[in-house]
């Protein structure tokens, strides 16, 4: 369901240049797919977001693309990323992003980190490849509290194979408020020459198309999810009612009690 993006970008404005690019780019594992990368390039050249938060960091191949972008729009972005030193990968990522001097690195949890960010009304866009599943919500609260201006979030690992439920989390937290729109097979099969370099390159899950572990699943691959504050809400406060108390008993009351019942569990 990616019919949405017309409205915000044409990519056949930025194939050429992000073709280009990617060719330049260092593989490394763990990496999401290029043409995830490039509905992304297209959304940020168009958009032209002046910050971009980035959470869930590894070794800055995401990071890289996105700064790119932002460097081609010229428009003096800001770029944060956060994500902790697994496999000591952050200095590989800093070293990646040098030559982008409005780039930060942080070895920080976003979701602590974000707190700090007070009544921000730059236009602002988000990629998140971590937290996941369960783990988001928080994240969603400070991002909707804190950020005034948000043209849209990014949200890796949306397939329906995904064994986080990222695309459930978001549909439920966000869906009766904002548009949402995905970048799934419907835009990637157009685009798969960009996925061929990939084909067979990690050692972690030996991907291709409609392949993972060497299995069939129905998902071409993994699929980002968006959701489109700046298209404006659905409906009214009336039509949102029912939706924000569901919102509040599932991903704040019941976590709570949940987490309570879990410690008296352990405490016996």
């Amino acid at each position: 369901m990616y019919n949405k993006y017309h409205q915000l970008f044409d990519e056949a404005a930025y194939l050429a240049e992000f073709s280009d690019f990617i060719r330049t780019v260092e593989f490394t594992d763990r990496n999401p797919l290029n043409t995830e990368m490039f509905f992304l390039w297209c959304m940020i050249r168009s958009l032209q977001p002046e910050l971009f938060i980035e959470s869930g960091t590894f070794r800055g191949y995401s990071a890289s693309i996105i700064c790119e972008a932002l460097k081609r729009n010229n428009d003096g972005a800001e770029f944060v990323t956060y994500g902790y030193n697994l496999d000591n990968c952050l200095p590989y990522a800093r070293q990646r992003l040098a030559g982008y001097p409005f780039a930060r690195v942080i070895e920080s949890d976003s979701r602590v980190e974000l707190k700090k960010w007070k009544n921000e009304r730059r236009k602002t866009a988000f990629f998140v490849d971590g937290p996941k599943g369960r783990n988001m919500p928080p994240l969603f609260y400070t991002l909707m509290r804190n950020f005034h201006n948000i043209q849209f979030l990014a949200i890796h690992d949306c397939e329906q194979e995904n064994g986080s439920q990222n695309r459930w989390y978001i549909e439920r937290f966000f869906g009766f408020e904002y548009p949402i729109m995905y970048c799934d097979a419907a835009f990637q099969e157009q685009y798969a020459a960009l996925d061929k370099p990939l084909i067979g390159r990690s050692d972690l899950a030996a991907w291709q198309p409609y392949q993972m572990y060497g299995q069939p699943r129905h998902s071409y691959g993994t699929e980002t999810g968006y959701i489109l504050p700046m298209l404006g809400k659905h409906g009214n406060l009336l039509t949102h009612a029912p939706h924000a108390l569901y919102r509040l008993a599932r991903f704040r009351i019941y976590p709570q009690i949940a987490e309570c019942i879990r410690r008296g569990k352990t405490v016996t």
